[in-house]
C-alpha cells in the first residue's frame, strides 16, 4: 500500500468525501477543475495462479483540453501519470498511478474532448527477450538478475526486500533465450513465492505473498456486494514439476493433508529452480505452509492507495471475517470513485505423488538433458519393457567402451545387429500407429466427446456435466443454456434473451437510453436520435 498521510484513510471512508483527479503528460499537469472528466484504472492477473504474476496496469482517460493546450502540451511519446486525490482539511492529497505510455488517442478540436489509453512500463518486458540481457558472470544472485531486467526495460528496482532474493544462481537459468523478459519475471516471482508489478513510485517490485500483512479492512459500511468463493485452506504441499514429462519433485505435510485435505501449490517448468528442485521444494513449503484466504469479488467505495497483491481483511455477515488478496481491480473515476476488486486464485490442481503413467506416456515423456558445463548428454527415459535404466554418454565414455568392450569385430557386429532389431521393432510400432490413424481418417467420426463437450450431428455442445451453464452451436443458431433452459438464443430471426442487464447505455430504434449523474443525483436519460 502506498504511504499515506495521517487522516487519509478516515477521509477515504466518509460518506461526504471529496475526490479529485488530475493528469500529467510529460512535465505539464492538467489540474484545472473539470479537466479530467473520467478515468478507468485497472489491472488484472493473467491466470488463477497464486504466485508468478507479472501484471500490467492500464488506464482509459477522458479530458477537456483546449486546442491551444493540446498543441502546446500533448506529447504521445511522453510519460502519463494519472492522479486521484481526497481532500483532507481542505487540502487535496494526491496519489499517483505508475507512469504509463500512451497506446492510442483521439482529439476532437471542436469539442475539446481528448480521450486516450495508456499502459505502464511492464509492457516493455514483452518487447525484450532473455537473449537481450547483458552477459553475466555466474554465480549471481536472484536480485542481480532481477536488476538486469529492470535496467533493460528502463525502470528502477524497488528497495523492498523479498524472499529468496539472495539465492545464488550458479549457472544461467534453463531458458532457450527466446522467452520474453516478462516470462523471466514470472519465473523469478514463482521461486520467490511472489508476484511483481510496477508500484506507484514507478519501480518494479516483488511482493512475497507469504510475507504480506493485511493493509486494511473492508467492512459492510464500505461495500455494496461481496461474493465470496471457495476458501483456500492452508497450503500444505509444494510440487515443482517438469511437464509434460510428469517429472515431479515435491514436499508435503502429511499431518495437514490428513486434517484439511490436499491443498498444494504447483509450479511447472520453472527455469530458475530446475537444476535444484530437491532443495527448493521443502524451502518453499516451510515459507508458505498454512497460508489461507478466500476467493471473492467485492464492489465497494474503493481506495486508490492500495497496490496490486495487497492483503485485505473483509468483514461480512454471511462468511464472517476473512482474508483475501487484491489480484485484480477496476477503479472508475467520474467526479467520485467506485471499485471492483477480485481474487480468483485457486489451487485446484492435484499432485501425482506416485508419478504414475501408461507405457505410452513413458515413451512420450522421454527427456534429453544437455549439461552444458560438463559437455555431457544424459538420456533420462522412464523404465519400461523396452527402455531401461539411465544411459550417460560422453565422447570419452564411448571411446572407452569401444576399446574395452568391443575389442573384436565379431562383438561389434553382434551389438549392431541387436540394435538393428530394436530399431525395426520401433519402426514397426510407428507404422502400426500410423495405420490406425489412417483408418480413423478414412472411416470418419460421427461423434467426438470429452470432459468439456460433445461434437456430433446436433452441433457443438460445450459444458461440463457438473456445470450450470452450457452452449450449443448448430446450423440453426447459437443457444446459451442455464440448467438446460435457454437463456439466450441467436438465430436467423434475431436474438432472444431471457433477461437483459445494460451497464451504461443502449439503443432502441431511434431512442438512446443511458444512465447519468447530475449534481450527485442518479438519473436515467432517454434521447431521441432519429432524423
Amino acid at each position: 500500500m502506498y504511504t499515506v498521510p495521517q487522516g487519509f484513510t478516515d477521509e477515504m471512508y466518509k460518506y461526504d468525501r471529496l475526490i479529485f483527479g488530475k493528469v500529467a503528460i510529460g512535465t505539464h499537469e492538467f489540474a484545472d477543475s473539470g479537466a479530467l472528466c473520467s478515468a478507468s484504472l485497472r489491472f488484472a492477473s493473467a491466470n488463477n495462479q497464486l504466485v508468478g504474476q507479472a501484471v500490467s496496469q492500464s488506464a482509459d482517460v477522458e479530458m477537456n483540453v483546449s486546442d491551444e493546450d493540446f498543441q502546446a502540451y500533448f506529447d504521445i511519446t511522453a510519460d502519463v501519470v494519472v492522479y486521484l486525490g481526497v481532500s483532507i482539511d481542505g487540502i487535496v492529497t494526491y496519489i499517483p498511478r505508475p507512469p504509463m505510455r500512451i497506446t492510442k488517442y483521439d482529439y476532437d478540436k471542436d469539442t475539446g474532448k481528448l480521450t486516450f489509453s495508456c499502459v505502464d512500463y511492464m509492457c516493455k518486458a514483452d518487447e525484450y527477450t532473455v537473449n537481450d540481457l547483458p552477459d553475466m558472470e555466474y554465480p549471481v544472485t536472484v536480485d542481480s538478475y532481477f536488476q538486469a531486467i529492470c535496467d533493460k526495460i528502463g525502470v528502477s528496482k524497488s528497495a523492498t526486500t523479498y524472499f529468496n532474493s539472495d539465492v545464488s544462481l550458479s549457472a544461467p537459468p534453463n531458458f532457450d533465450g527466446s522467452e520474453s523478459l516478462r516470462t523471466a519475471l514470472k519465473g523469478i516471482a514463482q521461486m520467490c513465492l511472489s508476484n511483481c508489478y510496477i508500484n506507484k513510485y514507478g519501480a518494479l517490485e516483488m511482493k512475497c505473498i507469504a510475507d504480506s500483512a493485511s493493509v486494511g479492512t473492508i467492512t459492510g459500511d464500505y461495500y455494496s456486494t461481496v461474493t465470496a468463493g471457495k476458501k483456500i485452506v492452508g497450503i500444505n504441499a509444494v510440487s515443482l514439476e517438469r511437464q509434460p514429462q510428469n517429472d515431479i519433485i515435491y514436499a508435503k505435510d502429511d499431518t495437514l493433508i490428513a486434517q484439511d485435505g490436499e491443498s498444494p501449490i504447483v509450479i511447472e517448468n520453472n527455469p530458475f529452480m530446475d537444476s535444484d528442485r530437491e532443495t527448493f521444494a521443502p524451502a518453499l513449503l516451510v515459507k508458505i505452509k498454512g497460508l489461507s484466504f478466500y476467493r471473492c469479488e467485492i464492489n465497494w467505495w474503493g481506495n486508490f492507495a492500495l497496490d496490486p497483491f495487497d492483503k485485505l481483511t473483509v468483514e461480512t455477515v454471511d462468511e464472517g471475517t476473512f482474508y483475501t488478496y487484491l489480484f485484480s481491480e477496476d477503479i472508475i473515476f467520474n467526479g467520485g470513485i467506485k471499485s471492483t476488486i477480485q481474487c480468483n486464485c485457486d489451487n485446484n490442481k492435484t499432485v501425482n505423488y506416485a508419478k504414475g503413467a501408461t507405457i505410452k506416456d513413458k515413451l512420450k515423456h522421454a527427456e534429453i538433458e544437455v549439461d552444458k558445463v560438463k559437455n555431457q548428454i544424459t538420456s533420462l527415459v522412464q523404465e519400461d519393457e523396452w527402455l531401461q535404466s539411465q544411459i550417460i554418454q560422453t565422447a570419452d565414455n564411448i571411446r572407452l567402451e569401444a576399446e574395452e568392450k568391443y575389442a573384436t569385430e565379431e562383438s561389434v557386429k553382434s551389438r549392431l545387429s541387436a540394435i538393428d532389431v530394436k530399431a525395426d521393432q520401433i519402426v514397426l510400432s510407428v507404422e502400426q500407429t500410423e495405420s490406425r490413424l489412417d483408418n480413423i481418417e478414412s472411416d470418419g467420426v460421427s461423434k467426438i466427446s470429452n470432459t468439456t463437450g460433445t461434437f456430433d450431428e446436433n452441433g457443438l455442445n460445450i459444458g461440463k456435466s457438473d456445470s450450470e451453464f452450457s452452449s450449443l452451436l448448430s446450423d440453426t443458431g447459437l443457444f446459451l443454456k442455464s440448467r438446460g433452459e435457454n437463456i439466450a438464443e441467436y438465430t436467423k430471426d434475431g436474438a432472444k434473451l431471457k433477461n437483459l442487464t445494460v451497464e451504461n447505455e443502449m439503443y432502441l430504434g431511434y431512442l438512446r437510453v443511458m444512465k447519468a449523474t447530475v449534481n450527485g443525483e442518479k438519473r436515467t436519460h432517454i434521447h431521441w436520435i432519429g432524423e
